[in-house]
């Protein structure tokens, strides 16, 4: 389980999945968690949830607080996909969830070449 640092919405605060908040997020988006980082794009519905469950150690804040920074944000410049989408992704993919590939396209700095021939066997399959 990866932290990927996420402070947008405060100092210090980083986001993280692990087994059971992807289930909730699962639960909150009615969906699997491929499906739901396999679209071209994550809609705002879904990525409130993420940011929800995902920071929920920090603060939980509800759909409105979120949908109401997210603004706020997007007004001050940040970008929806660098800023928002992206981090998102990395936290889920940095619980494992989605295979070693996945895992190392997020954390590159982090394949060894032991982990390299782990995705290249991951690949094969």
């Amino acid at each position: 389980m990866k932290k990927v640092p996420f402070d947008l919405f405060g100092d210090g605060q980083y986001m993280y999945f692990n087994i059971a908040r992807l289930m909730q997020l699962e639960q909150a988006c009615g969906e699997g968690i491929s499906t739901i980082v396999s679209r071209n794009e994550l809609n705002l519905n879904v990525l409130t949830k993420i940011f929800m469950i995902g920071l929920a150690h920090h603060k939980k804040h509800n759909e409105l607080w979120y949908a109401e920074h997210i603004q706020e944000l997007l007004d001050q410049g940040k970008s929806l996909e660098e800023d928002f989408y992206i981090p998102a992704v990395k936290a889920i993919a940095g619980s494992g969830i989605l295979g070693k590939v996945a895992y190392y396209g997020a954390f590159p700095e982090e394949l060894t070449e032991k982990a390299r021939q782990d995705v290249a066997d991951e690949k094969k399959d």
